[in-house]
């Protein structure tokens, strides 16, 4: 019983820490292999202007990384990008509802550098640092980090874990005529409770 009760208390923490860390994010950055065989570099800003640097340092990024993955095995290729499960400790009451349309592009972008990791800060269970990854129309996807030390968790895996969170927590409602709004917001921790990914409001 008592583990039980402490592990609430973690993710209550992790929570309210999550709430105060978004007011001042950390910027993104990005490490991974461009070029196949030229060796890890690294890129700071959004997901967005990290896939537009990853492009023009690299033009054929795209085709270079199908060709360097299609002679992986499969198992072994999931395996290495995804070190975790994707998880189902997840709390579609946090944070505000948004749209799910920029949520939807802000995926798009981590999925399309997913072939390097993303960081967050070093924080700690109720003062988790948090970096922000995506933030369209006001609409963002973050990762906070509960370690003591930074962390560098594959974009693929957080981009998994976002999908989580539109599958598990979006709501359509009617909204007159043909139409039909869409929205979403939540948090979802790791599989081991260190880190978590958070769909939510913020000013791009």
């Amino acid at each position: 019983m008592k583990n039980i009760v402490s592990f609430a208390c973690l993710v209550g923490a992790s929570t309210v820490a999550g709430l105060q860390a978004l007011s001042s994010p950390s910027e993104l950055t990005w490490t991974g292999e461009v070029t196949p065989g030229a060796g890890p570099v690294t890129f700071a800003g959004d997901a967005k202007s990290i896939y537009r640097q990853i492009l023009e340092a690299n033009p054929s990024f795209k085709s270079d990384l199908r060709r360097s993955t299609s002679s992986v095995d499969a198992r072994d290729l999931l395996k290495r990008e995804n070190p975790s499960p994707v998880s189902s400790n997840y709390n579609c009451g946090y944070g505000v509802l948004v749209d799910v349309t920029p949520i939807d592009a802000g995926i798009k972008d981590l999925y399309n550098i997913g072939s390097g990791t993303c960081n967050a800060p070093a924080g700690a269970p109720g003062a988790g640092g948090c970096t922000r990854l995506t933030c369209t129309d006001d609409a963002s996807i973050w990762l906070c980090n509960d370690n003591d030390f930074a962390v560098e968790i594959p974009c693929t895996l957080i981009a998994d874990n976002a999908v989580q969170l539109l599958i598990e927590c979006q709501t359509t409602t009617y909204a007159g005529g043909n139409t039909w709004d869409s929205t979403v917001r939540g948090q979802i921790f790791a599989s081991d409770g260190t880190w978590n990914v958070i769909i939510n409001e913020n000013t791009c």
